[in-house]
């Protein structure tokens, strides 16, 4: 995700930013312009199963560690923009993108036609596919991120 913030002030000028981090500003400090990535998540789940061999802990666990990036940078998009950051709203937000397979986002960035947007990956199961007990640690983790609190 790319974040840039222009400024109206003349003496403001753009410079190039990349790091791995989560957040990085630009070399001037006074620069407005901010990038914000999120890093690869790479950890011994990952690695060593796939999602769909998660369950209960593991998966509250997972989910939970994924989230916390998006969160962070949902931070500080609300920083940048002068708002206050929602946690609840935040995870209930992300959550109903999962409920629904983001298809209506996904025909709002379509018709904007601005944007290629990648049709949903057929191997991935739907919210309702997904086991009960599972859906229930996936909320547990993504309020909980959305809280730091993982």
């Amino acid at each position: 995700m790319l974040l840039a913030a222009c400024s109206d002030d003349a003496d403001t000028t753009a410079a190039t930013a990349s790091s791995t981090s989560a957040t990085t500003s630009t070399a001037e400090p006074d620069s407005t312009l901010k990038r914000i990535t999120a890093p690869p998540t790479t950890s011994a789940a990952t690695e060593t199963t796939s999602e769909k061999d998660l369950h209960g802990t593991a998966l509250y666990l997972q989910t939970c560690h994924d989230a916390l990036d998006y969160f962070d940078a949902l931070r500080e998009l609300a920083d940048l923009a002068g708002e206050p950051f929602d946690a609840k709203e935040a995870a209930d937000g992300l959550l109903e993108l999962a409920r629904t397979g983001g298809e209506e986002l996904r025909r709002d960035l379509e018709a904007s036609g601005d944007l290629d947007v990648a049709a949903a990956d057929p191997d991935e199961p739907t919210w309702d596919e997904i086991p009960k007990a599972d859906r229930t640690e996936i909320e547990r983790a993504i309020h909980a991120a959305a809280n730091s609190d993982c």
